[in-house]
């Protein structure tokens, strides 16, 4: 639960593969393009470079950093005891 991602309109928890899952079929693809999680809540369209380096095509925001849903407050709070 501590590494759950809020999502959906309802922005309850939900599974980070189970996410990234979700996010590679609802985005078109090239076949050179793969799903990455780019941090703070943002996943992106990418494409691997060489030199362990990639080229962000498109950011996609699920998980709001700024405002957390109430759940995630709460886990925080559970955690610092």
């Amino acid at each position: 639960m501590v590494n759950a991602v809020a999502y959906g309109p309802d922005r309850g928890p939900a599974h980070f593969d189970c996410v990234l899952a979700e996010l590679s079929k609802r985005e078109p693809l090239e076949p050179s393009e793969k799903i990455a999680y780019l941090g703070s809540g943002l996943f992106g369209v990418i494409v691997e470079k060489e030199n362990n380096r990639f080229e962000i095509h498109r950011r996609i925001l699920v998980d709001d950093p700024v405002n957390p849903p109430a759940w995630r407050k709460e886990l925080r709070g559970m955690y610092k005891k």
